[in-house]
């Protein structure tokens, strides 16, 4: 799939996010989606470890708002049954970090999210610390 680009549909991402015993047998389409969510998640759970040992403040990573409102709020911007795969997904493959970065940025005050206007812009309304 390198160096070609490929339309996928919201039941393309679903498929991809199921829990399986086995990683095999899949279509290129979604294992090549599997492999980005892991890394996806990956790094979010590498910048909570700098946030767990004092190296950074949650609120340093307010360049990441944007990503947390999209996964926090996927049920919004992808539809309901993206809320409980994704749960499902981060459990199953145990993206703990990502999960703490999701809940701290669930824990801050509204005026301090990030609203998303996805549908005209594509871009963050507020990123101010």
């Amino acid at each position: 799939m390198r160096g070609q680009e490929h339309e996928f549909k919201n039941i393309d991402l679903l498929e991809a996010m199921k829990i399986v015993e086995m990683d095999e047998d899949w279509p290129l389409l979604h294992e090549t989606i599997r492999g980005i969510l892991d890394k996806y998640f990956d790094f979010f759970g590498k910048l909570y470890s700098l946030v767990d040992i004092n190296l950074l403040r949650f609120k340093d990573l307010i360049y990441f708002y944007y990503y947390f409102e999209l996964l926090v709020n996927i049920y919004k911007y992808k539809g309901k049954d993206f809320e409980p795969a994704l749960n499902k997904y981060l459990d199953a493959y145990h993206f703990i970090g990502c999960k703490k970065c999701l809940s701290e940025y669930r824990k801050l005050p509204a005026e301090q999210r990030v609203e998303l206007e996805l549908a005209a812009t594509g871009t963050p309304k507020k990123l101010e610390p």
